[in-house]
C-alpha cells in the first residue's frame, strides 16, 4: 500500500469518527474506510493489509453489521451465512451516506 493511500485512509478514517453518525470504535470506522477506499473487503484482507488479529476484525464485524448498520456481512464461497467463510462486508446505504458526508473525492477503484 502506497503513502497516498494509507494517507487517504486514515484522514477518511478521521472525518468519520469526527461525523454525527460515526461507528462506535475506531476499528469499525476503519472497516467502513476500507470499504469504500477499496483497500479490503473481508476480515482476513483487513487484518493482513492494517496487522489486526483477524479473529478482533471478525468479532467486530459481527457486533456490528447489519441491514440498518454501515456495514452488511456477504456472503461468500457458497455459503449462505455472511459471517461464514472469508468474512466478506459492504456498505450498507447507511454507510454510503455517512462516508458521502464526509468525502471531498470519489474513490480510487481499481482496473
Amino acid at each position: 500500500m502506497g503513502a497516498c493511500m494509507l494517507g487517504r485512509f486514515v484522514a477518511l478514517v478521521t472525518a468519520i469518527q469526527d461525523a454525527p453518525d460515526a461507528p462506535e470504535t475506531k476499528l469499525a470506522a476503519g472497516l467502513v474506510a476500507a470499504a469504500h477506499l477499496d483497500m479490503a473487503r473481508s476480515a482476513r484482507a483487513f487484518a493482513l493489509t492494517f496487522g489486526a488479529p483477524e479473529e478482533t476484525v471478525r468479532a467486530e464485524l459481527a457486533r456490528i453489521a447489519g441491514p440498518d448498520a454501515h456495514l452488511v456481512l456477504e456472503a461468500v464461497d457458497g455459503a449462505t451465512d455472511g459471517a461464514a467463510g472469508e468474512g466478506s462486508f459492504a456498505l450498507t446505504e447507511r454507510g454510503r451516506a455517512l462516508v458521502a458526508a464526509v468525502v471531498i473525492t470519489p474513490p480510487i477503484t481499481r482496473t
